[in-house]
């Protein structure tokens, strides 16, 4: 239980639960304005499950992430960034709505299953899945930012 394959598949499979529950507190309003947003968690989630299967030596699993599936990140931010006017001025101190805050728990847990995934090395798990990771947690950050502001709850800079 304390070798470093479980802890990446734990913290993995905690943020899997994690973005149910986000998808879970959204309200409807909101919800129905992040259709693109709850696709792409959708298909995190079953890559998620794919990682996980790469940490325990089944490199050929079903759902493995790919270029495609990181542009499509990638895309989503930038999409987020010039519709909602979430350019970078500062961080912001996690909360605001109920769903935002869900968001910032599943970054931070995203974080902490990268650095976990790192630990297993290239060898283990190919280089598209730890950049997926990466981007992810982006992503996250981003989509607590929209959340907020969809909801019309305001933020507190640090």
């Amino acid at each position: 239980k304390t070798d470093d394959r479980m802890e990446a598949v734990g913290a993995l499979d905690e943020l899997n639960a994690h973005l149910g529950l986000l998808l879970c507190q959204l309200s409807p309003e909101i919800s129905d304005k992040l259709k693109t947003e709850t696709a792409l968690i959708l298909r995190t989630q079953r890559i998620l499950f794919a990682i996980g299967a790469q940490a325990v030596a089944a490199p050929n699993s079903a759902n493995q992430p790919t270029d495609e599936d990181i542009k499509a990140l990638e895309k989503t931010m930038d999409a987020m960034v010039k519709d909602h006017e979430l350019r970078f001025d500062g961080f912001r101190i996690p909360g605001g709505c109920t769903a935002a805050a869900e968001t910032h728990v599943a970054r931070c847990i995203c974080r902490r299953a990268e650095r976990a995934t790192w630990r297993l090395g290239e060898e283990a798990i190919p280089a598209c899945s730890l950049i997926f990771l990466n981007r992810l947690s982006d992503f996250l950050y981003l989509l607590s930012r929209k959340i907020n502001a969809l909801a019309g709850t305001e933020e507190k800079k640090v």
